[in-house]
């Protein structure tokens, strides 16, 4: 798979280098296409911190009425979902997806049967820590207080209070 797609790589490179050169008085638009490659290879990717109020931003969350209990699980597992990204280098929506981990946060599953059922398609990150998960969501149910705040001000529509 690799093989077959760099393959044209060197080609396609000789044939814009020839089209810029032929296009510009000399090596101006190559030099200046160098200039652009290289400042954007020097760009440091820094990944999103988390805070405690990031599982708010969500894609989707404010389509789905989340009550105090399913706002806890979103939170207990959108950190889970950050720290399995970031210990295994891949992203969160490969690890989780934003559509499934509402719908867990939605149904609050508090056995491994039913979160099994929630989520319907085989996740490997899923099956790996799904003791871990369900934990999780059975500290947030008992610990949802603490979210009470938050879900009411969701639900009036003043998310940039919190």
């Amino acid at each position: 798979y690799a093989r077959e797609d760099t393959h044209y790589l060197l080609y396609i490179y000789d044939l814009m280098r020839l089209r810029l050169v032929n296009e510009s008085s000399g090596d101006d638009l190559l030099l200046e296409v160098c200039k652009r490659s290289n400042e954007i290879c020097l760009q440091l990717y820094e990944k999103e911190l988390l805070t405690d109020s990031s599982y708010l931003y969500i894609h989707g969350l404010k389509e789905n009425d989340l009550s105090a209990r399913q706002l806890a699980v979103l939170a207990g597992l959108y950190k889970w979902r950050d720290g399995v990204a970031r210990a295994e280098d891949e992203s969160t929506g490969y690890i989780l997806p934003n559509k499934t981990l509402l719908e867990i946060a939605k149904q609050m599953p508090v056995t491994t049967g039913r979160l099994k059922r929630t989520v319907k398609s085989k996740n490997k990150f899923l099956e790996h820590y799904l003791g871990h998960v369900i934990t999780i969501i059975r500290n947030a149910v008992a610990n949802a207080n603490a979210f009470e705040s938050i879900a009411e001000q969701l639900k009036k529509g003043r998310l940039e209070e919190v």
